[in-house]
């Protein structure tokens, strides 16, 4: 009778079905006591990795932004944001932007892959993975 009324009094109604639920009906009082605490204990452990894995995924993106505002810009500072006259990344080549969608256009390593190294979007010439290699 004092069971069943612990039990009622939970706050938390999906742990009154558990208990209800579960397969020993005939729980005395002390048993119920360490099952509710043991699922409450579960729970709060669980909340705590929750929000710890939040935290740690905003300190992360915090120290990621750090980074970016205190990194040395090597680039130029002109009006255009890579020039034509620079060399591609993908290529080598010059005369594309590395904007997608010219170099969709005009890029001969779009959707090539090296087979050296198994890059997408890469040559030879650019490669400096086999370079270390060797």
């Amino acid at each position: 009778m004092v069971r069943d009324a612990l039990i009622r009094g939970l706050g938390d109604t999906e742990m009154q079905l558990d208990v209800f639920g579960d397969s020993r009906q005939d729980m005395s009082l002390e048993e119920v006591t360490k099952y509710i605490e043991a699922k409450e204990s579960g729970m709060r452990l669980t909340s705590r990795l929750l929000e710890g894995n939040t935290t740690m995924n905003v300190a992360a993106t915090s120290c990621y932004k750090c980074q970016g505002k205190n990194r040395i810009q090597t680039q130029p500072t002109t009006n255009e944001p890579t020039s034509k006259t620079s060399s591609c990344g993908h290529c080598g080549k010059t005369g594309h932007r590395r904007s997608r969608q010219e170099r969709m256009n005009k890029c001969a390593a779009y959707n090539h892959t090296y087979k050296k190294c198994g890059k997408l979007h890469h040559h030879e010439n650019v490669c400096r993975q086999m370079s270390q290699r060797h």
